[in-house]
This record gives C-alpha cells, structure tokens and sequence, in this order.
C-alpha cells in the first residue's frame, strides 16, 4: 500500500513538472488570438466585399446548381435586392426574401438568426436592402436561394 502511495505520487510530481515546463504560456498563446483577431478586423474594414445583384446570384443557381453550389456554398457573401416579403419564415425565423425588382418574385431567402427579429423593423416591404450572408444552396421548391446567419449591411427606403 505504501508503495502504491509513493509511486502515485512520484507521477503527480513528474506530471506537474513536465506541465510547468510548457514552451506557450498563457500569455502567449492570447497574444496569438489577439493578432489574428486584429489581422481579421483590417481584413474586413480594408476589403470592401464585393455586392452581388439577388438576380445574377440566382441566375447563376438557375442555370447550373452544381457549379454555383461549387462556387458560393458555404461561403459568405454580400447581396443586394428588393424586399418582397419581411417576416418569419416556415420555420418561424426572421427572413426577407429579395428580389431584382420592387414587388418582383422572390429570388433570394435570406434568413435572420433567431434573436434578430427586432432587426426585421429597419426593413419595409419594396426597401433596397443589403445583406451579408452565408449561402446554403437552391431550394428547388420554392425556387429561391438561401442564405443563412444574415446581417442587415444598409437598408434603402
């Protein structure tokens, strides 16, 4: 038993030893992140994002879904429509669906996180509206594209 004891304890002091020895300090390790979130903040105020019409997004799903689910999906983009419908979407969350033109069809669905509904009421019904959003695919159904985690960038009246 004893000896259980002092090889038990002699792997406690090796472990604390080996630990304290570690070549990233805490210190460091927050500098790292710290940098990387600075270098990202440059990157997005210093590269304006390039804005694309809701008709030419859709236009590009419409003719060849593979090769725009290729290029667009999962990525995060910039697109500006008409707004032709603000409200909750099937699943109850917050949406616009944009179009090219006031009171045109629907193209585009973008969909608001959840605790972003109080943001719908900066949008009217026929308001010019910009949107960064990640693209999640065609919905054949309803025939539009959606984007997911939507963040109103400018809302023309």
């Amino acid at each position: 038993m004893k000896h259980q004891i002092i090889h038990t304890t002699g792997i406690l002091i090796w472990l604390l030893v080996v630990a304290g020895t570690t070549n990233l300090p805490a210190a460091t390790i927050t500098n790292e992140i710290q940098e990387l979130n600075e270098m990202n903040e440059m990157n997005e105020t210093n590269q304006p994002d390039s804005i694309i019409a809701a008709k030419e997004l859709y236009d590009t799903f419409k003719k060849d879904e593979a090769e725009a689910t290729k290029k667009y999906g999962k990525q995060i983009i910039t697109i500006k429509g008409y707004a032709v419908f603000v409200g909750p979407d099937v699943y109850a969350l917050p949406s616009v669906e944009l179009s090219e033109k006031k009171g045109g069809k629907s193209r585009i669905l973008c969909v608001l996180p959840f605790s972003d509904y109080l943001k719908l009421r900066k949008v009217s019904k026929g308001d010019e509206v910009t949107f960064t959003g990640e693209v999640r695919g065609y919905y054949e159904k309803g025939d539009q594209v959606v984007l997911k985690q939507c963040e109103i960038v400018e809302t023309i009246k």
